[in-house]
């Protein structure tokens, strides 16, 4: 039992580059959607001042943060969408029906 201890190399798996990349999408995907979908902020947000809501100001329900979320990560060139729409939308937010606003409220993840 001793040699085992000795002379063994305990290694940790290695994922491939594909796992990886696909538990770093999962993440980013929940993180984003639990922040849109619960404050209207994530901590980036937050800390600029800006809130997603609904297009009709209501709070982004769950289904439309994670739309929002999916297409953030995997088509992220629409965010350069902003600078040419009339009111600073995204390609995103226009998919998903959002709007990001200017929020400087203290009542921060409520």
């Amino acid at each position: 039992m001793v040699r085992f201890f000795l002379k063994r190399h305990f290694r940790l798996p290695a994922p491939s580059r594909a796992v990886n990349a696909t538990v770093f999408w999962a993440l980013a995907v929940a993180l984003m959607t639990a922040g849109w979908s619960g404050a209207g902020r994530t901590m980036g947000k937050h800390l600029v001042g800006l809130r997603v809501i609904r297009k009709d100001g209501g709070p982004l329900l769950i289904g439309r943060a994670f739309l929002r979320a999916v297409l953030y990560t995997l088509f992220p060139i629409g965010f350069a969408f902003i600078l040419f729409s009339r009111d600073g939308r995204s390609l995103q937010d226009y998919v998903a029906g959002s709007l990001v606003v200017y929020d400087w409220s203290y009542r921060s993840f409520d």
